[in-house]
């Protein structure tokens, strides 16, 4: 199109050329019959053919300007089809051109953190697969085992129930590691978006200590609620009450019987902290962060049954509404604390 362009005002140029040493022609023949005047048709003649030069080297000085504006432009484009970041026009220059190299400049920038956000998400992916195979690899190797154990002729009726105990332990396990990764694998796909409205924060942790009674009971643990704050905030009711039993959870599963498992909520300024304080062995301080992270068992407790997922949820539960978890050193244990703005922030 632009070669067809380029043609049609190439012979444009050519015939406005050529019409005007026609009329210079004509000029100079009318000129010298009415005047019979040599040196003034002559310099009539000379004025218009200065006049036509001008027009030509005007005309010439635009096409190498436009010819380089259009090289410049197409460099531009090679960079947004390329994705990279390179200034061809002056920036400070307030231009056609330096608008659209500006509009393409952001387009470039968008693009290139897609691609890049686009990449994460590929990474956590192939990540996720490998901690799940992982993860499953252990409990289905036992089943296995077992059951090859169970087509022996020789068990007794004492092994056979041992073994079937053992399996339904191993089964447990799967159900629910599938259970926490489908939480996971939902959460980081975005399949479920957090949804927040104003309510009480109370209630929603109540909610996580009813869910968590049972196990606390099981384990002859006691848990002691501490409720300093009784106003609403804007949060997730569902996923917030989901990190606030899966810090609960984790403290009484590695809890000592007899002890006491406190939660309470404070205001801290413009922001509210749920607190989980155990009397469990301390956690060294260099694995405050690791703690945290997708099926990391810490090097202690490692004869507890856990896989790492509890601690990650919650965390990832809570950053999504704009808030942050952390651990610290308590008077006889550890104290895993959730921050969340009382404002909503969207």
């Amino acid at each position: 199109m632009y070669q067809r362009y380029s043609r049609t005002y190439e012979a444009r140029a050519k015939g406005i050329y050529f019409f005007a040493l026609l009329i210079l022609i004509i000029e100079t023949v009318m000129c010298y019959m009415l005047t019979r005047n040599y040196w003034l048709t002559g310099g009539i003649t000379l004025i218009g053919l200065i006049l036509v030069l001008l027009i030509y080297l005007m005309k010439r000085n635009d096409d190498y300007y436009i010819s380089n504006i259009i090289k410049d432009v197409s460099t531009l484009l090679d960079c947004l089809m390329e994705l990279e970041q390179k200034e061809i026009f002056p920036i400070e220059e307030d231009t056609l051109v330096g608008r659209l190299q500006n509009q393409i400049l952001e387009s470039i920038r968008i693009l290139s953190l897609q691609n890049e956000k686009e990449a994460n998400e590929h990474e956590n992916i192939k990540s996720l697969v490998s901690d799940i195979s992982h993860q499953i690899k252990t409990p289905l190797a036992t089943l296995k085992m077992y059951l090859g154990f169970m087509d022996s002729k020789d068990i007794t009726e004492s092994d056979r129930a041992q073994y079937v105990e053992i399996m339904n332990q191993s089964l447990e396990r799967l159900l629910f590691l599938s259970e926490g990764m489908i939480k996971i694998s939902r959460l980081e796909s975005g399949l479920i978006a957090i949804e927040k409205s104003e309510a009480k924060l109370g209630d929603t942790i109540l909610m996580a200590i009813k869910n968590a009674y049972s196990k606390a009971r099981e384990h002859n643990i006691e848990i002691k609620y501490v409720e300093e704050y009784k106003g609403c905030i804007f949060h997730d009711i569902k996923w917030t009450s989901e990190a606030v039993f899966n810090l609960i959870d984790n403290a009484i599963k590695y809890g000592r019987p007899g002890s006491v498992v406190t939660i309470g909520v404070r205001l801290l300024g413009a922001s509210v902290e749920i607190y989980v304080e155990d009397s469990n062995e301390r956690i060294p301080r260099e694995e405050y962060t690791s703690i945290f992270m997708r099926f990391y068992r810490g090097n202690t407790n490692l004869d507890i049954e856990g896989a790492g997922i509890g601690l990650y949820l919650a965390r990832d539960i809570i950053n999504k509404q704009g808030g942050f978890v952390s651990v610290k050193p308590g008077d006889t244990g550890n104290i895993f604390s959730i921050i969340l703005p009382v404002s909503d922030s969207e």
